[in-house]
């Protein structure tokens, strides 16, 4: 994923946007229709196959097995007051954007 800042930006907010539209018991997880139409366009545009949320998470998922890849927008484990989105390639991960809350 190579981008300016602004579009990681729009998608960590477009995500934002999914979790207030769907939201989701602490302790569950729900899976999303890629279909739907509400989901901003930002994230149909990258055409996910699942889309996983939880209370505070969203996680798009393109890929089967070790050729998977996923991009994960929720809050910095380590980090208090941060959230990431981060981007996942064959077990690799890579912070593409952060934002303090």
């Amino acid at each position: 994923m190579h981008h300016r800042a602004a579009y990681y930006s729009n998608l960590a907010h477009a995500c934002d946007v999914v979790l207030q539209i769907h939201p989701v018991a602490e302790d569950a997880f729900f899976v999303v229709s890629v279909q739907e139409s509400s989901l901003p366009q930002i994230i149909t545009d990258l055409h996910p196959r699942e889309l996983w949320l939880t209370s505070k998470t969203v996680s798009l998922d393109f890929g089967h097995g070790t050729d998977g890849f996923w991009i994960g927008w929720g809050p910095d484990e380590t980090r208090t007051n941060s959230w990431t989105l981060e981007a996942n390639v064959n077990g690799s991960r890579k912070v593409v954007y952060a934002e303090t809350r």
